[in-house]
Order: C-alpha cells, then structure tokens, then sequence
C-alpha cells in the first residue's frame, strides 16, 4: 500500500500558490500599518509643522559611519529592507499617500 503524504509547505498543483515569505511580508505589512506605534507617529507628523520621516529619528542611520551604511545597504538586512519597502509599496502605497497627505494638511482627512 502506498500512502500520500501532503506537505504544508507546498503544493505545486495550486495556482494561486503562496510563499511562506509572502504571507510573512502581509502579517508585518498589516500589523505595521494597524499598530499603536504608526498610529503614535502619525499623530506626531500631523501635529508637526515640518515635514518628517518615520526613519529620520533612527540614531545609528544619523551617526553610523558611511563605510557602515554601505555595508549594511548591501548585506543581508539591506536586502531584507529593500525587499520590505517594495512589498509594503505594493500593499500599502494608497495607505501611505493618505497618511502623509493627511499629516501634510494638518489633520484633515482627504479621501
């Protein structure tokens, strides 16, 4: 007798097949732009007269060494960044351009 086993991890017949990396990318897309933390900064951006970035108040992206930056911009986490980035344009651009329209006008909700 010969028994089947189904892996979880893939099924190559599936058409709409998904990565595990991708379902990965969603949940921190989603938790990121449902988190008490971006609801935090936002808030602060809006109040803000000047235009700021989430990453601006990074310490070690203001003091960290050129030679550093490089380095970590090529490696691994660089990578791991650039893929994140272009993930969360893809899921959540329209999101993003509302947030920072809204914190642009002050408050105002623009739809």
């Amino acid at each position: 007798t010969t028994v089947m086993v189904a892996h979880a991890w893939s099924f190559p017949s599936l058409p709409n097949k998904r990565t595990i990396q991708q379902d990965t990318k969603e949940v921190l897309l989603q938790w990121f732009q449902n988190s008490d933390l971006v609801a935090k900064l936002h808030e602060k951006h809006v109040a803000s007269s000047q235009v700021q970035h989430m990453m601006k108040e990074n310490r070690w992206l203001i003091e960290a060494d050129d030679d550093l930056k490089v380095k970590f911009a090529t490696g691994f986490w660089g990578n791991l960044v650039s893929e994140m980035m272009a993930s969360e344009q893809e899921l959540l651009g329209d999101w993003k351009i509302q947030k920072i329209v809204e914190a642009a006008a002050g408050g105002d909700n623009f739809n």
